[in-house]
């Protein structure tokens, strides 16, 4: 299979865009989020203290990149009408002068920017875009992610291929998980088959858009009691029978992941582990019906957590319901009662509503849906039972 979306999607996505601009009297855009760059154009690069800058309109495509990303560019084949390269950052110019000259040249009057200006967690400062440039400079973040969240069918279909390699992590991580064998070790060898399978399925032509194990399951931290946080960090606690654990794969195919969580208990259920466990099931069953074109995000996560209300569990709710993919691990929309969106056909979400009892263990399946006109389509498809979610204690 192709690894990288074909170039006519990229064009089909931004002939889409500049319509969009059109109706609001907008001439350009600027982006400098890595992940829109990557979304319109399918360059992946690591973002640092230097800024990249790309500029769109109906005539041209330019980007502002340092020096060092100037052959990663290159390999990629980007057609671009001109790349302007700087020396490093900050500089004796600094690199927004670079991309105040690129938007000056073609004379707007108004041009959408996606932030305005750069922004980065290693230690970059700088001016905004505003400051720079005479030119009106508008926001449209919001619209840029509701843009992307409504996926084509090809970004869909590399999510496809993600869930399938998802289900073999989670697969090698039943087979490897046992009493007395730390967490982190376990997850260690499930990633490294699984991620060996893909190596070997592929060959040459596999290629990742970020780094580390191309399939990388496990635990983080959620063992035991620990499994009643849902945001832990791995402590490589050690399985014990009688633990709750809450497990997850994630899988980049072409930059694009999907999500797959499941719980599994190690040995011999208790009645009390199996009540949560079926409520959990069933929480995601009620989200799964709810989901539909044309009907609001917020519909979704009020009538599961109605279902708390009902079974008297509300003190057991620690998040939404869900939240979008695509080429974050989380991204608008969100299945929240707080999100007025319009569910669209082809967005894709998680579904994974969790139980959470303190002190003593966490029961959630997490599952990736694409929203369709009268439901859902299910991307992944581990096993839910709690038959098959049973760890045997030999």
């Amino acid at each position: 299979m192709d690894f990288m979306l074909d170039s006519k999607v990229y064009e089909r996505k931004k002939e889409k865009l500049l319509t969009r601009l059109e109706e609001k009297e907008m001439e350009a855009v600027c982006l400098f989020s890595p992940t829109f760059i990557f979304n319109l154009t399918g360059f992946a690069f690591l973002p640092t203290e230097r800024p990249i800058a790309y500029l769109l309109d109906k005539e041209s495509e330019k980007m502002v990149i340092p020096r060092l990303e100037k052959e990663h560019l290159e390999s990629r084949e980007q057609e671009l009408d001109e790349v302007i390269t700087y020396p490093d950052y900050p500089g004796e110019k600094h690199p927004m002068k670079f991309v105040q000259d690129m938007i000056e040249e073609k004379e707007y009057e108004k041009i959408a920017v996606d932030q305005d200006g750069y922004g980065s967690g290693y230690g970059y400062f700088g001016p905004s875009l505003s400051e720079l440039i005479d030119i009106e400079v508008e926001d449209i973040r919001l619209d840029l992610e509701k843009f992307f969240s409504v996926k084509e069918e090809e970004e869909i279909e590399l999510m496809k291929e993600s869930a399938k390699w998802d289900n073999l992590g989670l697969k090698y991580l039943q087979e490897e998980t046992e009493p007395g064998l730390s967490e982190i070790e376990a997850s260690m060898r499930a990633s490294l088959k699984a991620s060996q399978s893909i190596i070997r399925a592929f060959g040459p032509k596999y290629e990742q858009t970020g780094s580390g194990f191309p399939i990388t399951v496990g635990y983080r931290g959620q063992v035991g009691e620990g499994s009643s946080l849902p945001h832990a960090i791995a402590s490589n606690e050690t399985i014990n029978e009688g633990d709750v654990l809450v497990n997850g794969a994630g899988v980049e195919i072409g930059g694009y992941s999907s999500e797959l969580e499941r719980t599994w208990i190690v040995g011999e259920p208790t009645e009390e582990q199996k009540k949560y466990f079926e409520l959990a099931v069933k929480a995601q069953d009620i989200a799964f019906d709810v989901i539909e074109a044309g009907k609001k995000l917020s519909e979704v996560d009020r009538r599961v957590y109605k279902f708390y209300e009902e079974e008297d569990i509300e003190e057991t709710w620690r998040h939404h319901t869900g939240h979008g993919l695509g080429t974050r691990l989380h991204e608008p929309p969100f299945l929240d009662v707080g999100e007025d969106w319009e569910l669209k056909e082809n967005m894709v979400l998680s579904v994974e509503p969790g139980i959470y009892v303190k002190d003593y263990a966490g029961f959630r399946h997490s599952d990736t849906v694409v929203v369709k006109k009268n439901g859902v389509e299910i991307l992944t498809y581990y096993p839910r039972s709690l038959e098959e979610s049973t760890i045997s204690v030999k």
